[in-house]
């Protein structure tokens, strides 16, 4: 009877990821049709729009509803398609890691020169490497992201620490911080702690971390004190102790 419910279950649960992934697909199409005609139709009333701020912001909020709107469809596929992932499990330097998202997030900065994102020597781990990245590179960009108005210098460090079986990954900011109470809520998906005026998100990108950490046989949670910056931590296991049921990747060649 218990395993009856579990199959019940594992089947449901490929069903939902299916329709989401069919849902988020079908949806983009018309998104893009908004966008396409809304941009041609300020072309086409360009004299006009020049004297009317008012038709203008209307304009700006179509294009920019229709921008988040196709964010977070992507935010939802990325999410859907974690566990279908069947990419072979390879070793992963975790310091070339890391040169990649400082490298990418610095380009995209818009205060380029003014963030930091460091590191302590990291390990090599066994995994799947655009998983890895998506996990770490939304880490760092929330470290980034989620500062005072009035914050000089963002900086974001990271170092790892040599556990039994386990290797322990910190993920250090010195952003606004979390109160105590939303410390488990926030890796709930579209779980927001701010207005998307304040910054912007989907609330999507740390449940894709705590399913990415789990899909790893690990696990993720943060330590945080409203003002003083946050600590997310990220348990994963060492190469020789990766759980069979990950191997869900394909075997490791």
């Amino acid at each position: 009877r218990q395993q009856q419910l579990i199959d019940t279950l594992s089947s449901s649960n490929e069903e939902l990821t299916r329709f989401a992934f069919v849902c988020s697909h079908d949806l983009q199409e018309p998104l893009r049709m908004i966008r396409s005609f809304s941009n041609r139709l300020q072309q086409h009333l360009r004299e006009p729009l020049e004297q009317d701020t008012k038709a203008k912001q209307y304009f700006g909020f179509v294009i920019d509803g229709a921008n988040r709107a196709q964010t977070l469809i992507q935010d939802i596929l990325e999410y859907s398609r974690i566990d279908q992932s069947t990419t072979t499990l390879q070793l992963i330097d975790m310091n070339k890691l890391l040169s990649v998202i400082r490298e990418t997030a610095l380009a995209a900065d818009n205060t380029i020169g003014q963030s930091e994102i460091t590191w302590d020597e990291l390990p090599t781990i066994l995994g799947n490497r655009t998983q890895m990245l998506q996990l770490f590179q939304n880490l760092v960009n929330n470290g980034l992201k989620y500062q005072a108005q009035d914050a000089i210098k963002p900086v974001v460090h990271l170092r790892a620490k040599c556990q039994d079986e386990h290797w322990l990954f910190e993920v250090a900011d010195n952003g606004i911080g979390i109160q105590h109470e939303y410390c488990e809520t926030i890796f709930e998906v579209f779980h927001r702690l701010h207005s998307k005026h304040e910054y912007a998100g989907t609330g999507i990108g740390l449940s894709i971390c705590k399913k990415i950490a789990h899909r790893h046989g690990g696990s993720i949670w943060v330590e945080s004190n409203p003002g003083s910056g946050s600590t997310f931590f990220i348990r994963i296991p060492k190469s020789d102790q990766v759980p069979i049921q990950t191997v869900n990747f394909e075997s490791v060649g």
